[in-house]
C-alpha cells in the first residue's frame, strides 16, 4: 500500500510538471500568419531577431515587410490598397496619426492576461492611452544623456563625478574643466527641455500631459536662464563660441577661432570628438557615430539630478509597436507573440540582447556601426540581469537604464495631437531665439504660453472626435 501511495504521488508530480511544461510552451505552439512592418532602415538590425523568432514558433507564418518613411503615409497608402500589416514595428513618427484614423487595435484585453506586462513601467505606456484604451507599446528605447570625456578628467586631474550628481556638480565642473585650453561643453543641447520636465506629470518641453497645457514661464524659463548662465562664461560652451553653431566662413574668425584655431570650426561635435571638450550633451542614438569618431575614453552619465533629494529622471525618446484593427480575429493570438517578442517580452529581449552583444565592435551594415546595446522597455528582472551582462554596457548605462522608470517623454512629435499645427515656425523661432539669447527668454516664455495653449486645446478636441468616429 506504501509502494502503491509512493507510485500514485510520483505519477502525480509528473503530472503536474508536464502540465507547468505544457504551460510554459503553449505560446509557442500559437497558429497563425502575421505580417510584421518595420521601417527599412532597420532591417538589418531585426532581421536576425526576427529568425529566432521563426525557428521558435514554428507555427507561426510570419512575413517582414520592410517600408520607407514615415508610417502615416505608409498606412494610408496600405489601407487603400486593402492590403494593411498586422503589426508595426519601430515607429518613430507620429502616432496619433493612425489612432485617429482607425487604424489601431486596442491591446488591453491582451496586455490585461499577460503577467510579463506588469514588467513595463507606467510611464512608458501611459503616453500610448488614449481615452482609456491602449493603443500601443514600447520597444527600443533611446534616451538624451551627458557623454564624458575620461581621459580629460585624468589630465586636468579633476574628480569623476558621480552617476548620481547633481545639478551643482554638473555645473562645478563645467567651469573647471574651462581653462586656455579646453572647453567645458561642445554643445549644451536640450539642457533647458530637460530641466523643464523635472516635476511629476511633465514631459518635455514643460508640457503637463495631466492637465493637458505647456508652463513655459514656470518650468522652461529657469533652463533658459541656467542655459545663458553657462554659456555667458568665456570659452565654457563651445557652441557658443562658434555663434550658436553658425561656424565660420574661410578666413572669418570668432570665439572658437580665436582659442582653438580653424580646426573644425563648422563641425558641432569636433571639440568633444578631439578631446578638448569635457562633455556633451548626446543621446544613445548617437552612440555609434560616437563610437566611431571620438578618439579619447568616454562614457555616458545621465542628465544631473537637481538636488540631493531629487530622483535621476531620464529624458527619453520612444519607439512604438502596435497591432492594426484589421487583423483577422484567428490571428490576433499569432500577430500579439510577433508584437511582444519584437517590444517588452522577455524572450525577445534577451535573445536580441545575445545578438548585440555578440558582434565584433568593429562590425557594419550599409557603412554604418552596428548597435551592441539598446535599452529595452522592460525592467523584467531576467531582461535587467542580460543587460547588466552585456560587455559593451558601463556603469553609467545601468544607471540611466535602472532609472528609466522615472523617465519622461522627449519626444512630443510622437505623441501629442497636432504637435506640427502647435509648434509651427513662429513658436521654433521663438524658442530658439531665447536659446540663442537674441530674444529676452522671460518674454518669450510669456508668448509660448498664450500662442500654443490655445492650439494645444483644439487639437485634443479634434483629434478625440476622430476618436469617437471610430468606435
Amino acid at each position: 500500500m506504501k509502494k502503491l501511495a509512493t507510485l500514485l504521488l510520483a505519477a502525480l508530480m509528473l503530472l503536474s510538471v508536464a502540465g507547468q511544461v505544457a504551460a510554459q510552451e503553449a505560446p509557442y505552439n500559437t497558429t497563425g500568419k502575421v505580417s510584421l512592418a518595420v521601417p527599412a532602415g532597420e532591417l538589418a538590425e531585426i532581421s536576425p531577431l526576427m529568425d529566432v523568432f521563426r525557428a521558435t514558433y514554428p507555427g507561426i507564418e510570419l512575413t517582414v515587410i520592410p517600408f520607407d518613411g514615415e508610417s502615416g503615409p505608409y498606412l494610408t497608402a496600405m489601407a487603400t490598397a486593402g492590403t494593411m500589416p498586422d503589426v508595426l514595428w519601430g515607429d518613430w513618427t507620429d502616432f496619433t496619426y493612425a489612432v485617429s484614423n482607425g487604424y489601431v487595435r486596442p491591446l488591453d484585453d491582451l496586455l490585461d492576461k499577460d503577467p510579463e506586462a506588469e514588467h513595463l513601467p507606467g510611464s512608458l505606456v501611459f503616453p500610448y492611452v488614449y481615452n482609456g484604451k491602449t493603443y500601443a507599446v514600447p520597444d527600443q528605447i533611446h534616451a538624451r544623456m551627458i557623454a564624458m570625456n575620461t581621459d580629460l578628467i585624468d589630465e586636468l586631474n579633476l574628480d569623476k563625478p558621480r552617476y548620481d550628481w547633481t545639478l551643482d556638480e554638473f555645473k562645478d565642473i563645467l567651469k573647471v574643466a574651462t581653462t586656455d585650453k579646453t572647453a567645458g561643453a561642445a554643445v549644451l543641447y536640450d539642457l533647458d527641455s530637460v530641466i523643464s520636465a523635472q516635476d511629476s506629470a511633465f514631459w518635455s518641453p514643460a508640457y503637463n500631459y495631466e492637465d493637458r497645457s505647456f508652463h513655459f514661464a514656470e518650468k522652461w524659463l529657469p533652463g533658459i536662464n541656467l542655459l545663458n548662465e553657462l554659456r555667458a562664461i568665456p570659452g565654457l560652451d563651445v557652441w557658443k563660441m562658434r555663434n550658436n553653431g553658425a561656424g565660420a566662413q574661410e578666413g572669418e574668425s570668432n570665439d572658437y577661432t580665436v582659442k582653438f584655431g580653424e580646426a573644425g570650426v563648422n563641425d558641432n561635435h569636433y571639440s568633444f570628438k578631439e578631446g578638448f571638450a569635457l562633455l556633451a550633451t548626446g543621446a544613445s542614438w548617437e552612440a555609434n557615430w560616437m563610437r566611431a569618431q571620438v578618439k579619447p575614453n568616454w562614457e555616458y552619465w545621465p542628465y544631473p539630478r537637481m538636488n540631493e533629494e531629487s530622483p535621476i529622471k531620464v529624458p527619453v525618446h520612444v519607439n512604438h509597436t502596435y497591432m492594426m484593427s484589421t487583423v483577422a480575429e484567428e490571428n490576433v493570438p499569432a500577430a500579439y507573440e510577433v508584437l511582444k517578442w519584437v517590444s517588452f517580452g522577455r524572450e525577445g529581449n534577451i535573445n536580441k540582447m545575445d545578438i548585440f552583444a555578440a558582434r565584433p565592435a568593429d562590425e557594419q551594415a550599409d557603412g554604418k556601426l552596428y548597435f551592441l546595446w539598446y535599452f529595452p522597455s522592460t525592467q523584467h528582472p531576467d531582461v535587467v540581469a542580460k543587460f547588466a551582462d552585456n560587455p559593451y554596457v558601463t556603469e553609467g548605462l545601468k544607471v540611466v537604464y535602472a532609472n528609466i522608470i522615472n523617465c519622461f517623454r522627449d519626444d512630443l512629435n510622437k505623441i501629442l495631437p497636432g504637435y506640427n499645427l502647435i509648434f509651427d515656425d513662429q513658436v521654433w523661432q521663438l524658442l530658439n531665439g531665447a536659446r540663442n539669447g537674441e530674444m529676452d527668454a522671460a518674454s518669450v516664455a510669456t508668448q509660448l504660453d498664450e500662442i500654443v495653449n490655445p492650439r494645444v486645446k483644439e487639437q485634443w478636441a479634434a483629434f478625440e472626435a476622430l476618436l469617437a468616429d471610430h468606435k
